[in-house]
């Protein structure tokens, strides 16, 4: 899992750790380019930009996971775990 966090909104002290490529796809066991094309097609949500790296906050990840297969996620065959 990456090591980079992203602050609380409002100013709150928890901090959200960033997923990279690699976290997804290990995560969901599946390659970094499902992942690649996954994000393409609009399935993951939005990614924040940092540098030319797109990151995930874990909320925003877990909030992913937990909405299950829906919509264009379950058509592409992507696993909630």
């Amino acid at each position: 899992m990456s090591i980079a966090t992203a602050p609380a909104k409002s100013g709150g002290v928890a901090e959200d750790r960033l997923w990279t490529i690699d976290d997804l796809a290990r995560h969901f066991s599946v390659s970094t380019s499902a992942v690649l094309r996954w994000r393409k097609r609009g399935i993951l949500p939005r990614a924040l930009k940092i540098g030319k790296r797109p990151l995930w906050p874990e909320s925003v990840v877990k909030e992913f996971i937990a909405a299950g297969r829906k919509g264009k996620a379950a058509e592409e065959g992507v696993r909630a775990e």
